[in-house]
């Protein structure tokens, strides 16, 4: 397979479960000298409860400070002695970690992730001095940053009750307040081999992949109960939840946000990365067109999903001119989602939407990172790798009709959140 074909023959693609109920995947690409091997666990913000928020966040900063092997430090520097880096991520949904490296280290790669996954240690001193580090970004990333504050308010208000309204990072109070054995109880619930999916990409032989695999991970134990799924969301209230928060701010802004289900068997998909694409993916997307080009009220708009491992929010967010221009960018953004619900794309519209995507997915699986990020998502959203084999195909099915219904069903669900970003104490 040629690095930047974006088709999928069958020998490509490789899958493997453990007994233990670890599932693993391999993009196999012949002649790649790199690999990318990405861990991804089922767990995130939506797992927590109220008062034990920001766990999911704080174990992904934890897992690098040492296990039962590898004492603190020695993940990053053995794995950067073998030529490779990494990052990790954590969402409401799941925790990802991504390792990159050439072949060549498979073997480190696997001895530090497979000892990590059931090994931590949470050495009182070192928990303390990421707690502090994390107080700090949360102070940094939202506190002190009245967009991304309001959104977290946006969010809460329109998930009340919900397991998605809490946030990622956690509220202050839970991270200054959650104790080791918190951290530790949270830990033995959600890492474990049969809550996490492995995806491989790069030019590792199959065989030895395998064998890898069943060496490494193969041992670890799977505990007899369960992890805990997350919290129910509750039916969602009637009418529209409205919210104003006024702050010293440089932008005002307005969010809307709507029901959205859950990716379920991944079906939807296509149509989602469709619908977001038309309504802000570019100068020349609906929004974009209508409320920046056109009437000049909106600096920028975005569209973006706030779960899909359950049922979560469609946001549309805009940042107004002035705050002068509040009122008027409200009623218009309202009014132009009323008219694409009842008229849907015109047929350039979708055509461009089609061609943006595709790009999209093409840029994605032009690096080996990204093929295996594309594979994990499928298999977490869609149960295999369907969505990376006729992604493209899927794409170009949709028809307007489903598109249109999609968001008008969104749009007509109970339980809407208006909210608004008020500056105040500025010039």
């Amino acid at each position: 397979m040629r690095h930047d074909s974006p088709l999928v023959v069958s020998t490509s693609l490789h899958h493997h479960r453990l007994a233990n109920g670890l599932e693993a995947w391999l993009w196999h690409d012949p002649g790649n000298p790199v690999a990318a091997h990405l861990s991804f666990f089922r767990v995130g913000s939506r797992n927590e409860t109220p008062g034990r928020t920001g766990l999911a966040h704080f174990l992904e900063h934890m897992m690098f400070k040492g296990s039962r092997r590898h004492p603190e430090g020695a993940f990053d520097a053995l794995l950067t002695a073998a030529g490779g880096s990494n990052n990790a991520w954590t969402s409401n949904d799941l925790t990802v970690y991504i390792d990159e490296f050439p072949l060549s280290a498979w073997e480190t790669v696997l001895d530090l992730e497979s000892d990590r996954l059931l090994g931590l240690v949470l050495a009182p001193d070192s928990l303390e001095r990421e707690r502090a580090v994390v107080l700090s970004e949360r102070r940094l990333s939202v506190d002190d940053d009245p967009l991304a504050f309001f959104f977290e308010q946006a969010q809460l208000i329109a998930e009340a009750g919900s397991p998605y309204a809490h946030p990622v990072i956690g509220w202050p109070e839970d991270i200054a307040g959650w104790s080791g054995e918190d951290v530790l109880t949270f830990y033995r619930r959600h890492y474990r081999p049969g809550n996490c999916v492995l995806v491989t990409a790069g030019g590792l032989d199959p065989e030895r992949w395998r064998v890898g695999l069943d060496h490494h991970y193969g041992p670890l134990p799977e505990p007899s109960e369960p992890a805990p799924a997350a919290p129910p969301s509750p039916p969602p209230a009637a009418g529209t939840r409205s919210y104003s928060l006024e702050r010293p701010a440089e932008s005002a802004a307005v969010a809307l946000g709507l029901p959205f289900p859950a990716a379920g068997d991944g079906s939807g998909e296509a149509a989602l990365a469709l619908l977001t694409t038309l309504l802000a993916g570019g100068e020349s997307a609906r929004l974009h067109d209508r409320l920046v080009a056109a009437e000049a009220l909106a600096t920028d708009v975005a569209v973006f999903t706030v779960g899909r491992l359950g049922p979560g929010r469609l946001w549309i967010q805009a940042l107004a001119t002035s705050p002068r221009r509040l009122g008027r960018l409200e009623h218009r953004l309202l009014e132009e989602c009323e008219r694409f619900a009842s008229e849907g794309p015109q047929d350039d519209e979708l055509a461009r939407a089609r061609r943006l995507v595709a790009v999209g997915h093409h840029r994605r699986l032009a690096t080996t990172a990204g093929r295996a990020r594309l594979l994990g998502q499928s298999a977490l959203l869609a149960g295999d790798e369907r969505l990376v084999r006729d992604w493209i195909d899927r794409v170009q099915a949709v028809s307007a009709r489903e598109i249109t219904d999609l968001f008008a069903a969104s749009l007509a669900s109970p339980g809407r959140t208006l909210a608004r970003l008020v500056p105040v104490g500025g010039p």
